[in-house]
């Protein structure tokens, strides 16, 4: 009795083994490796954002007029937010 399951986990694991080592082969071999150039996307996309900030600079004799600062947000918003915040919290 013992034998056959000894001998029924050795096939069982002998199995499994090949299985595995079929499935790698046939992954590496068969199927198309994706790549992707990260240095050279972000290399891109910095020198996008720095040409469009050498457009939009403007002289120092160009100055435009300053933004006037926004409202502060009322009391019954702090509120409103708070209790939102607190009711997101509570339920994670």
């Amino acid at each position: 009795m013992w034998s056959a399951i000894i001998l029924n986990c050795i096939l069982s694991l002998t199995i499994i083994f090949i299985a595995n080592h079929i499935w790698d082969y046939c992954k590496i071999n068969y199927t198309s490796q994706k790549t992707k150039n990260l240095v050279e996307i972000h290399a891109s996309k910095y020198k996008q954002i720095a040409e469009d900030m050498e457009r939009n600079m403007v002289s120092p004799k160009e100055e435009q007029p300053q933004p006037q600062p926004q409202h502060f947000i009322q009391k019954e918003e702090k509120e409103w937010i708070h209790k939102e915040l607190t009711e997101f919290i509570e339920t994670l």
